[in-house]
């Protein structure tokens, strides 16, 4: 069923002109918008950065978490802002895709992958499936 969900996945971002999760060639983004630290808009495409979670700023746990998504979302601004930036579509570990209908991507700025940046400089955590793991960075965020 994977096979077939992902077969007509890319069937259909192939006839849109849009990336598609089997397409490894990257994508150069003319306009970008960012809306959180781990999704952006490119070029009219809604990506979420593959593997990487940040805090929600639209429905925080806590006042914590709040402060963190301002923060993340405006450094995920500045690393944008320095250089072209481009997008790899890929898939989770366990092979699945987003539920929210966005393309889950790789995204570059400058050659710099910005995930692994929001990583290193703390404004994110790494993505697992399930409810344990969501539990897990909600008590990060929210202490």
């Amino acid at each position: 069923m994977l096979a077939l969900t992902i077969a007509v996945a890319a069937l259909a971002a192939g006839a849109s002109g849009l990336a598609s999760p089997l397409d490894p060639a990257p994508h150069a983004a003319a306009s970008v918008y960012v809306i959180d630290g781990d999704t952006i808009v490119a070029d009219r495409v809604r990506i979420r950065l593959l593997g990487v979670d940040s805090p929600e700023f639209v429905h925080p746990r806590c006042d914590h978490e709040r402060d963190l998504a301002v923060a993340a979302r405006d450094r995920m601004k500045a690393l944008l802002a320095t250089g072209e930036v481009t997008f790899i579509p890929g898939l989770n570990a366990d092979g699945s895709g987003d539920s929210y209908g966005r393309t889950l991507a790789h995204v570059f700025a400058g050659g710099v992958d910005v995930g692994d940046v929001m990583l290193h400089d703390g404004y994110a955590l790494v993505w697992h499936p399930g409810r344990d793991a969501k539990v897990e960075r909600l008590s990060h965020w929210c202490p």
